[in-house]
């Protein structure tokens, strides 16, 4: 959208938008949950060839096992957060793939390793798919494989600006009531393509939870997920507010 000139014609000075389900904890169906600053994550996708020598698995020592490299490269990987990335700078390292071999006494010619690392700042997202990387081939070159590396950049961290949050508090005030606009005191590290409108004009995202309340509500991605379609129209009251009084 941004390639076909979205926000050049006509010219686009901020933008809103929210999202709805049942991301976040503490706030009910029909409130509206604000953030100023990093409202959700970076968001980056890993994917890497872990190359071997195949070989019986009766003779091991007559090959480089992939899977061997692949283990030793999860869990060194599990320091990278606790001991590289400060406490107090949330990001997230999850490997969620690992996939090699097609039979019980072969051992492969190749791995691969699938993953998503998560993070807040810039820093911190250059830094951890650095390191990512170089741990990667480091391992595998000191245990006489190699490593092929690809990462695909997802969207940036999406950064909330403070003027246009605050304008949307008083907005959604006037939708909701102030009783029922919070203030979202931790962001998620799930992704949001948001962020790429953010970084080119001052934007705020908020959250409309569109929960039932009962057993109905199942946690985003689950087969059952399902969406509370009578709060909508309230996403759609808090936007044309703020246009009619945006100035």
């Amino acid at each position: 959208m941004i390639k076909e000139g979205v926000m050049e014609n006509p010219k686009v000075d901020a933008i809103i938008g929210l999202h709805t389900g049942n991301l976040w904890k503490g706030a009910e169906a029909g409130e509206i949950g604000y953030r100023f600053g990093p409202m959700m994550a970076a968001t980056d996708w890993l994917t890497v060839t872990f190359h071997g020598k195949g070989g019986h698995g009766a003779t091991p020592h007559l090959t480089v096992d992939p899977i061997s490299i692949a283990c030793q490269v999860q869990t060194l990987l599990q320091t990278l957060v606790s001991r590289e990335i400060n406490p107090t700078d949330s990001a997230i390292l999850s490997i969620c793939m690992i996939q090699g071999g097609t039979a019980n006494n072969i051992i492969a010619p190749s791995c691969t390793m699938k993953g998503t690392i998560r993070s807040l700042t810039p820093e911190s997202r250059k830094y951890m798919l650095d390191r990512f990387t170089q741990i990667c081939k480091d391992v595998a070159h000191t245990m006489r494989g190699s490593a092929e590396v690809e990462i695909v950049n997802a969207p940036p961290a999406l950064i909330n600006d403070r003027a246009m949050t605050e304008k949307l508090r008083t907005v959604a005030a006037d939708i909701v009531g102030a009783e029922h606009v919070h203030e979202v005191l931790a962001p998620s590290m799930g992704g949001e393509d948001m962020a790429f409108f953010h970084e080119l004009v001052p934007g705020t995202f908020f959250f409309l939870p569109s929960t039932f309340g009962d057993e109905r509500d199942y946690p985003h991605h689950h087969p059952k997920f399902n969406l509370n379609e009578d709060v909508f129209w309230l996403g759609s009251a808090a936007f044309a507010q703020f246009a009619l009084t945006w100035q």
